[in-house]
């Protein structure tokens, strides 16, 4: 990275993947580097998408290879640096990828950075998490030792065990909401009714006893029941007043809601001066993540 920085401040900035394996050498760039700066969000900024990023890291590292070695035995391109960064169309025709799904890339960003960056995967459930039924985990430290609690929130981490003596199945969970994780541990009696519901990546709510004899606070599983995102998911109304429906404003809404895709479905509603109104349901392609920047983003944009 050090080596990296170094060249844009010499210069300027990147302006494609295959750039960037060009103006660096062999030593600062491989495949294990590149998979894991473009599965962090680090070439977000090409505007491509990360599932095609990858599928392009063997064609980048040709590439830049080929422009070290020119560069090695003196000679110059023709048109250079432009070489290095591939049109649109050779890209759609020399690359079959299937796209990320949301789920997938803050999976990577969590692997790797160890936070999440462009959103949470609970970020569909926020409202019905922290609503009032379920108690925050942060919180958990506070309560009494054997409370009954109520908790929701994504599988992190999931092991399956069994009895010594009678071999019965049981699982030790880590629960995680937007506060912060607990161990779940789950007895057979409670695992032979919700086994085959729960795994690593479920959403679900848990009825528990709270456990505080060690020192971090655990808890043991009565209830288990998955969240449906169906359940979960309310679907996000943007008012436009019709005066301010031109042309340029709507597509600039268009290109925001494209920018910030998630899974929340989204109505336009059309309100004129006299109270008329016309609402509208978009197509699942346009389903977003809403949150904090994309809310100030349309405020900007509407006002």
């Amino acid at each position: 990275m050090a080596s990296a920085i170094a060249e844009r401040e010499r210069a300027g900035t990147f302006k494609s993947l295959e750039d960037y394996c060009g103006r660096l050498d062999s030593r600062s760039v491989n495949r294990k580097i590149l998979e894991s700066l473009i599965r962090a969000g680090a070439f977000d900024f090409t505007g491509r998408d990360r599932a095609e990023l990858f599928a392009r890291i063997d064609q980048a590292l040709a590439s830049g290879a080929s422009a070290q070695k020119d560069r090695a035995s003196g000679q110059v391109s023709l048109f250079g640096a432009s070489e290095l960064i591939p049109s649109k169309k050779a890209i759609r025709e020399s690359l079959d990828f299937t796209p990320w799904t949301v789920s997938e890339k803050l999976g990577y960003e969590k692997e790797l950075l160890g936070f999440y960056v462009t959103g949470h995967p609970l970020d569909p459930y926020r409202d019905l998490i922290e609503g009032g039924k379920y108690q925050p985990i942060s919180a958990l430290v506070d309560l009494e030792d054997k409370s009954t609690v109520r908790v929701a929130g994504s599988i992190s981490a999931f092991e399956k065990k069994f009895t010594r003596r009678e071999g019965k199945p049981f699982a030790i969970l880590t629960i995680e909401d937007f506060t912060e994780a607990v161990e779940v541990m789950v007895w057979n009696d409670v695992f032979a009714k919700s086994g085959k519901e729960i795994d690593k990546g479920k959403i679900v709510s848990i009825t528990a006893r709270l456990d505080k004899r060690e020192d971090a606070a655990r808890l043991i599983a009565t209830e288990i029941s998955v969240i449906s995102q169906r359940k979960a998911l309310k679907p996000l109304m943007i008012d436009i007043p019709l005066e301010k429906a031109d042309e340029n404003r709507l597509i600039a809404l268009r290109e925001l809601i494209r920018q910030h895709p998630g899974t929340q479905p989204l109505f336009l509603r059309f309100r004129a001066s006299d109270g008329r109104e016309l609402k509208l349901k978009t197509d699942a392609g346009y389903s977003v993540r809403d949150n904090e920047i994309f809310r100030e983003k349309l405020v900007e944009l509407l006002a």
